[in-house]
């Protein structure tokens, strides 16, 4: 099985306020099952689904919502069809031990989120040295390198980053 990882630039603020902001218009311009509507409706009011919760769906509905504010996701060839345990090397597993920048049940399966702020990104540029790629297979340098052009542009752009890993 292959995983992936999206990496979306964001307005921190802006997402906050419309997690939990109880306005439900946008859940009619996203493109989601009458099944997933509740997850969508849930994060909005800042609730419960009512459903038997399956808890993975509020990170995905996390998702949707993120991509109707913001874009598509940023494209980092490195990141798609992953084996799994290719985080376990420094710093790739760092983009998903921060956990989601706004509140969510806690999710037990897929997907895995993420967050960095502009600080954190710079701080993990700034202290990356050169040397430390010696200590990685090529394939993990490549993913470290998508990673950091990913991290530029963030910083360039002034906005935070989210994760969706699954």
């Amino acid at each position: 099985m292959s995983y992936t990882v999206s990496f979306f630039l964001i307005d921190i603020e802006k997402l906050r306020s419309v997690i939990g902001g109880k306005d439900l218009s946008i859940v009619d311009k996203i493109d989601v099952d009458e099944e997933n509507r509740s997850y969508l409706e849930a994060l909005l009011l800042g609730s419960e689904s009512g459903q038997d919760d399956d808890s993975s769906e509020y990170g995905y509905a996390l998702e949707k919502i993120v991509e109707h504010l913001f874009g598509e996701s940023e494209a980092v060839p490195e990141f798609e069809d992953l084996r799994y345990g290719e985080f376990d090397n420094p710093p790739l597993d760092w983009i998903l031990q921060s956990g989601s920048p706004v509140k969510l049940p806690p999710i037990e399966d897929f997907p895995y989120v993420g967050h960095r702020t502009i600080a954190e990104m710079r701080n993990a540029l700034d202290s990356w040295d050169d040397e430390k790629y010696d200590d990685f297979e090529p394939e993990i340098q490549e993913m470290i390198e998508g990673m950091f052009s990913v991290f530029q542009t963030a910083i360039e752009k002034k906005k935070d980053l989210i994760t969706f890993y699954y």
